[in-house]
């Protein structure tokens, strides 16, 4: 054992991808849990979503948070039966909705 971690994946770097075990390990140990849990990939979508808007300043950091609350807390309850994957996926798409660009006046003449 070295350090406070287990040393289950190595540190070397494969050669076709340029990531480490470790890393490519992590990256299915991901996949195998979201395919499990629909609501879980759902959840990790937006949340990539609205922390890139958080990074930009789109977002300030205390809604961001509070989203990320609420989100987790209805994730369990997708997961529990208490609200479908389309529930969910519609309140997620509904907290933050998309900005669009205003149309060109201009453009209508």
């Amino acid at each position: 054992m070295k350090g406070n971690f287990n040393p289950r994946y190595c540190d070397r770097m494969e050669e076709w991808c340029n990531r480490t075990c470790r890393e490519l390990a992590a990256q299915e140990n991901f996949k195998e849990k979201a395919a499990d849990r629909p609501a879980f990939g759902v959840y990790d979508r937006y949340y990539r979503r609205y922390a890139a808007r958080k990074k930009v300043r789109q977002i300030k950091e205390d809604e961001f948070k509070k989203w990320r609350y609420e989100a987790m807390r209805l994730r369990d309850d997708c997961e529990a039966g208490k609200l479908t994957v389309e529930e969910y996926t519609q309140w997620m798409e509904d907290y933050f909705p998309n900005r669009r660009k205003p149309k060109n006046k201009n453009a209508e003449q």
